[in-house]
């Protein structure tokens, strides 16, 4: 009964998003920080009718509108779009609702969620969260392949910047996933790539059945939990190399967007995405930087591979396949990846130094 009222909410929720953008389709409305000018929460729940919603619900779903909307403004994205639904994912925001830590580090489902009968503890003693933060904010609720996820913010105390660590360049390639300017490589563990081959496995074998037939049932809990061991190995390489390198370095990487990178070669991006997903990476590697008081920046990618980086100069004919760069100028032989590593570092140094330390 829990788990189908909460789908229930994330039902409405995903409904009530698609009435907001066909409602203001036309004309985008004015908007505040909390919600539409001139339109209410009570608006909307006379306008879209539905029973057992509390009313945040429908002032989470405004509060959201009016933050796409307000960065279509700012010219941040574009104007709001219809959302298809996904059996598989689906989550609700609750607006204005601080979840309480109570001594016994559990925190209460309100009873509004908890088909207006009972409260129920979740317990957060596995979590590492610090003893005296006692409020959780901004709650979302998210249901992914057969599980519930809890997810919030609570604030902490800012880390000063610590400037006597080392800088740390870092050169995102084909070959490998990054390799530092010191030479070492990173690289996912293959224990990834073999989750990867058996859930191509599994959906080769879930399409050839009948849908909603006891064999398809199987073979889609066993894709559920082969995509959860993928991503927990993945969670895993991340948050242990993130911590390794942030604690003792400055990290600077390049502003680099793969999908442009490899605009052309659709079927790389996606399993690139699959296995090694950068964009994940980089933003732990930033908030890393943030908890442990390191910089973290990114630098121009413009000819870091071409640039020697003992003379400066700047190597014209150096193609992609071209793994060692020779310097016609210093006679260099340097990994063409180090050496675009050593660039980004130094980069990120001249950057860090005109912005910060004088």
């Amino acid at each position: 009964e829990q788990e189908e009222y909460l789908l229930h909410c994330c039902h409405v929720y995903h409904d009530m998003w698609n009435f907001l953008v066909a409602k203001f389709k036309d004309n985008l409305p004015k908007v505040c920080r909390h919600g539409i000018i001139g339109y209410s929460d009570k608006d909307l729940k006379q306008e879209f009718v539905c029973e057992n919603i509390p009313l945040r619900l429908y002032r989470s779903a405004l509060e959201v509108y009016a933050s796409s909307v307000q960065r279509v403004y700012s010219k941040l994205s574009k104007p709001p779009k219809f959302h298809k639904f996904n059996p598989n994912k689906q989550s609700f925001y609750i607006v204005d609702d601080n979840y309480i830590i109570d001594r016994n580090r559990q925190i209460n489902i309100p009873r509004y969620l908890s088909n207006f009968t009972i409260s129920k503890k979740i317990s957060l003693s596995n979590l590492n969260i610090p003893d005296n933060i006692n409020i959780i904010s901004d709650v979302h609720y998210t249901y992914y392949k057969n599980k519930w996820y809890l997810s919030g913010h609570y604030e902490v105390n800012d880390v000063q910047i610590n400037k006597d660590k080392d800088f740390l360049g870092l050169d995102w390639g084909i070959k490998n996933f990054y390799t530092d300017n010191n030479g070492v490589t990173y690289n996912y563990p293959k224990s990834v790539l073999r989750e990867y081959q058996r859930i191509k496995r599994l959906q080769s074998i879930k399409d050839k059945k009948i849908k909603n037939s006891n064999n398809y049932n199987k073979i889609k809990l066993r894709l559920n939990k082969a995509y959860e061991k993928m991503n927990n190995l993945k969670r895993d390489f991340i948050e242990q190399l993130t911590t390794k390198l942030c604690k003792n370095n400055h990290i600077v990487i390049e502003d680099i967007d793969i999908t442009d990178f490899f605009r052309k070669k659709k079927q790389f991006i996606s399993r690139n995405n699959m296995i090694a997903p950068k964009n994940k990476f980089d933003e732990k590697l930033k908030w890393k930087c943030t908890k442990f008081g390191s910089y973290f920046m990114k630098v121009e990618p413009e000819y870091t591979s071409k640039t020697c980086s003992c003379c400066g100069y700047i190597f014209e004919e150096l193609e992609l396949k071209d793994r060692i760069f020779i310097c016609p100028c210093c006679n260099n032989i340097v990994d063409r990846d180090i050496n675009a590593a050593i660039n980004i570092k130094n980069r990120g140094i001249y950057n860090i130094s005109n912005d910060y330390l004088l």
